[in-house]
């Protein structure tokens, strides 16, 4: 469920003030807030997607307060709005309430399903116990990083700045039309020219070696950097590099005709 757009900003504005005041230590003005920019949120609160951020920050404030009981029903809260399964922030606060709740089966699953979203760097700027605790229930993989992005940045969040983040991480975007477009144009383009260029290097490898070492070098080199450089612009200029090279080349495809002489080919 979508808000209208003044709504939508007027609750985005009371978030972003209320992690304001947790980053700043005021917990009773952030829990304020929070509170306030949920009850602007018409139900059913759990299709919209800023529900599962503000209960995060209510269930941030709790924890630092060790509320771990009003922690934990808002955290499970979160885990039912949209967007919330698999975001490590949410499934941290929740593990560590679990945790210090006693309900060591229910923080191990949650632990563990932050570790496997995020990997160490979502308990980095944590109490070491809750990652020991872990090791002692689980057979951990080497994962560092995890499938998830975060909206607004990047970086490892800390415990200062992870809620800053808009707290509900979401998958990756889908390929816009545009990129799928090129991607097929690099398959076409590295299809083409590669085998172009070897055939008439072969042909004119007895004949003139450095001409053959260009006929591969060249092509290899434009399909390495047309899959290396991120930039659309020179991308699109080294595609059509390519097809110029594809259409000179293209006359050449099959066995070279060379007749050779007593002192010459031709």
């Amino acid at each position: 469920m979508e808000l209208e757009r003044s709504l939508e900003a007027r609750v985005v504005e009371i978030y972003d003030d209320a992690c304001d005041l947790v980053d700043k230590g005021k917990l009773q003005g952030a829990f304020e807030k929070f509170s306030q920019a949920l009850a602007l949120v018409p139900a059913p609160i759990q299709g919209c997607s800023l529900t599962a951020g503000i209960l995060a920050g209510l269930g941030e404030v709790y924890f630092r307060t060790k509320s771990y009981d009003q922690g934990q029903e808002a955290l499970s809260h979160a885990m039912r709005c949209s967007g919330a399964i698999g975001n490590p922030f949410l499934h941290l606060r929740l593990g560590q309430c679990e945790f210090e709740l006693g309900n060591d089966d229910r923080a191990s699953d949650e632990l563990a399903q932050a570790y496997l979203a995020g990997g160490k760097r979502v308990f980095s700027r944590e109490d070491p116990r809750y990652l020991e605790f872990l090791k002692t229930r689980r057979d951990l993989p080497r994962l560092e990083v995890g499938p998830w992005s975060y909206v607004v940045s990047e970086q490892p969040p800390t415990s200062e700045t992870a809620r800053r983040q808009r707290i509900v991480a979401k998958p990756k975007p889908r390929p816009k039309p545009f990129d799928l477009l090129l991607f097929a144009c690099k398959v076409a383009a590295s299809l083409l020219l590669l085998p172009l260029g070897a055939n008439l290097a072969i042909g004119l490898l007895f004949l003139n070696p450095l001409v053959s070492l260009l006929l591969v070098g060249i092509p290899a080199t434009l399909i390495v950097l047309v899959w290396s450089i991120n930039k659309r612009l020179i991308v699109i200029l080294l595609l059509l590099t390519m097809a110029g090279l594809v259409a000179l080349l293209a006359p050449t495809w099959g066995p070279l005709d060379i007749h050779c002489g007593p002192g010459a080919c031709n």
